[in-house]
């Protein structure tokens, strides 16, 4: 079976390790954001606990998203 040529002759994908460096670090500390909103939570500050659990959720996963367009940004073929 004939596959058609790639259009992005110049793209390499990550490997798996420099994904998990790029975002690592983000989910660190939205993890760690989250449990000390649980923690809050738990001890009776319940606003301000939902709030960083909240926070941490959403600011985590628009930060990896981020994180992730930026670094297809740059492994892109210079003529797209």
């Amino acid at each position: 079976m004939h596959l058609p040529p790639d259009d992005r002759s110049g793209f390499t994908p990550p490997r798996p390790g420099q994904v998990l460096r790029l975002v690592m670090p983000s989910f660190v500390a939205s993890g760690a954001l989250a449990v000390a909103g649980l923690v809050l939570a738990l001890a009776g500050h319940k606003t301000v606990g939902l709030v960083l659990i909240a926070v941490a959720a959403v600011g985590g996963l628009a930060m990896r998203a981020v994180l992730v367009y930026r670094a297809q940004l740059r492994n892109r073929p210079p003529d797209l």
